[in-house]
């Protein structure tokens, strides 16, 4: 089941398990919501917008409590359309909107997006293994372990390291230091426990799951499909099918041919896709193109 925050209010469930982040309390520290008490003002007619992001997500919010999901995909890309990046958090909603709309290749792409801003983000993580198991989108397969690590914050692993590290490092200059025979037994302990400690993080950071262990985060492309489409051997919709590729499935665009890329799978086999069918996480960019099958 997907999850709202644990440290914010859930704002609504819709029967699918998905909850919309409040962004009252954003996780950068930028107050990106207002007060509960203070509205958006309206528009007059031949006044020039003055509104802030904090307004549109304000509305944002209010879209997604009625049910009006595109209208706050809209308002959250309005309040970027200056250029600035949009949080890990916006793009967890969006991605959120996009599941609600039945988009899920777009859902999970943004919410690939989001973790590229905050790889430690639990429920756009969470989500995105939930909105795999309901597509059956094709990712980089991994041993059961190596799923069950991340579960876990990747930040775990890393205090571990650096509190053994720095523990046993404490613990040699204090037993060099020729401090008195009662403090080594202590000293002692912590120098076979502190080195196992660090020896767990490190374990867990190197095998903790990545996706850059398929390509670098700017050659890495999300399909974009609602419904599987056939990946096909040559860049014609007439050209025999090599797979079927599911929404949601994460690629990487090797050639492009007039409307047609050629695509690694993470699964590694190769194919032709529609173009207007693949979106590459990074760069952040509003809004999607328009996504039509390409005639051969």
């Amino acid at each position: 089941m997907f999850s709202a925050r644990r440290r914010v209010r859930r704002i609504q469930d819709f029967g699918t398990g998905i909850h919309h982040q409040p962004l009252a309390k954003p996780r950068l520290g930028i107050a990106l919501g207002p007060p509960p008490s203070r509205r958006p003002r309206s528009r007059q007619p031949g006044e020039s917008s003055n509104l802030t992001p904090a307004d549109f997500y304000h509305q944002a919010q209010a879209a997604w409590t009625e049910g009006s999901f595109r209208t706050a995909i809209h308002l959250y890309e309005t309040a970027h359309q200056n250029g600035e990046s949009p949080s890990a958090d916006v793009l967890y909603n969006i991605a959120n909107c996009y599941f609600q709309l039945e988009e899920r290749g777009l859902a999970a792409l943004f919410y690939r997006r989001a973790l590229y801003l905050d790889p430690d983000h639990a429920e756009a993580r969470q989500n995105l293994r939930f909105l795999k198991r309901k597509t059956g989108a094709i990712t980089i397969v991994r041993p059961p372990y190596r799923e069950y690590l991340g579960k876990v914050s990747r930040s775990l692993f890393s205090t571990f390291m650096a509190v053994g590290i720095w523990i046993t490092s404490l613990s040699l200059l204090a037993l060099f230091a020729s401090l008195s025979r009662g403090f080594k037994p202590l000293l002692w302990t912590s120098l076979s426990v502190a080195p196992l400690i660090a020896i767990i993080g490190g374990v867990g950071l190197a095998l903790y799951p990545d996706d850059l262990e398929f390509a670098p985060i700017t050659e890495q492309a999300v399909t974009v499909n609602k419904e599987a489409m056939e990946a096909r051997t040559e860049a014609t919709s007439s050209s025999a099918e090599v797979i079927l590729v599911p929404p949601g499935s994460l690629c990487r665009p090797l050639a492009q041919r007039g409307p047609w890329t050629y695509v690694e799978l993470a699964n590694d086999t190769r194919g032709w896709l529609p173009t207007a069918q693949i979106r590459t996480i990074f760069p952040i960019d509003f809004p999607p193109p328009s996504l039509v099958e390409p005639s051969a």
